[in-house]
């Protein structure tokens, strides 16, 4: 069970991380742990939370730009689903329509929906869709507000990720039937998946190499104690726009 150094590409944006895994066969040569740190049901789901939104972010930074939409739909107090699945069903209606709606447009629907329900009863939607015309999204929600905020993080919307996690866990737990997983995506969006090589224990140094056309996202570095005692660090490079050129 050895250490490893992970990477992965998505979009202008390349994750990279340090971490023991003892998901991987074998075992580093070297390998020392640290301060043995009891795992609880806590530790195990702030690991697994990071994860997800790991997983999230690689597929936002994938698919999206800036300039595309961040929508959250709200909902008049007259238009209120009288029970959670037409909250649901509403989403799905929304959805279908706006395909629709973008196919006779030439394009296609891309997304990513979560479900807010808050501990009073608050009840929101949370997409993350391409950029389009917004009169077409006012066609498609005749049920209240509409909110629409362009992206505009350089390519890397980790903190979107954090909030869409966040939206989802709240529903989970008041709404446990309603969202049966975190987010809810089209079938056409792409799937990074992330490189993965076996590095000695000594080897495993905070160092952090950004080649050139690349800069370093300072909020992403972190490095701690994981839940299973051993040490791992990360952080994130972007890509550096390139300008074009007179005639370009």
């Amino acid at each position: 069970m050895p250490y490893i150094h992970g990477k992965c590409v998505a979009g202008k944006t390349e994750q990279h991380w340090k971490c023991y895994s003892k998901r991987w066969p074998g075992k580093s040569k070297g390998e020392k742990r640290g301060r043995k740190v009891k795992e609880s049901s806590s530790s195990q789901k702030k690991g697994n939370l990071r994860r997800l939104v790991d997983k999230l972010t690689w597929i936002m930074n994938a698919n999206f730009v800036d300039g595309d939409f961040m929508v959250t739909l709200d909902y008049r107090k007259d238009a209120r689903p009288g029970n959670r699945m037409q909250l649901k069903k509403d989403a799905r209606n929304f959805l279908d329509k706006l395909r629709r709606k973008l196919k006779k447009q030439g394009k296609e629907l891309q997304y990513i929906h979560v479900m807010e329900v808050g501990e009073r009863g608050a009840m929101h939607h949370h997409l993350l869709i391409k950029e389009m015309d917004i009169k077409t999204l006012r066609e498609c929600w005749p049920y209240g507000g509409i909110q629409v905020e362009p992206l505009w993080s350089e390519g890397q919307y980790r903190k979107l990720a954090e909030y869409f996690i966040k939206y989802s866990e709240k529903t989970m737990r008041t709404e446990a039937a309603l969202m049966t997983k975190h987010w809810y995506a089209s079938r056409n969006l792409v799937i990074p998946e992330p490189e993965k090589k076996v590095i000695k224990a000594g080897y495993f140094k905070k160092v952090i190499n950004v080649p050139a056309g690349y800069y370093l996202d300072k909020e992403s570095v972190a490095a701690g104690v994981n839940e299973d005692g051993f040490d791992y660090f990360t952080y994130t490079l972007i890509q550096v726009e390139r300008k074009r050129g007179r005639g370009g």
